[in-house]
């Protein structure tokens, strides 16, 4: 279980504000706000923008690929994918060249994933349901 303040670019008070709502856990957040209508609840229960609770929930859903922890989840965040599940659908060396792209102008990691490690993301994502909506 990953502690919502792992997260990338989760500052110290929405991490307040999310455990005050009861939220904990990168899982919490998944489970209980995967969909828009959930968020848009929570964004009015704690004042932080969907737009940012959408991309946490996103972190949260790569979680679910072994292999990725919170720094390899923000960059494919960051990188424009919507989900874990959407990962499946990738060729290792095209979403390597993405992830390199997006490493550059970011600087979100310092050592980024091998094409064999990619090809095992890719082909756990390809059995994972969609849950971010």
């Amino acid at each position: 279980m990953i502690e919502i303040g792992k997260l990338r670019n989760l500052g110290p008070l929405d991490e307040v504000n999310l455990k005050v709502a009861g939220i904990s856990s990168a899982d919490q957040l998944l489970e209980g706000f995967s969909s828009k209508k959930a968020r848009r609840k929570l964004s009015k229960a704690t004042g932080i923008e969907e737009k940012k609770l959408l991309a946490w929930v996103r972190q949260a859903d790569f979680l679910r690929i072994k292999g990725v922890g919170p720094s390899y989840a923000g960059l494919l965040e960051a990188s424009g994918l919507g989900s874990a599940s959407a990962l499946g659908e990738f060729d290792a060396q095209d979403l390597l060249d993405l992830l390199v792209k997006t490493n550059e102008d970011e600087n979100q990691v310092g050592h980024l994933p091998g094409l064999s490690e990619l090809e095992g993301w890719i082909d756990q994502a390809k059995d994972l349901e969609e849950l971010v909506k």
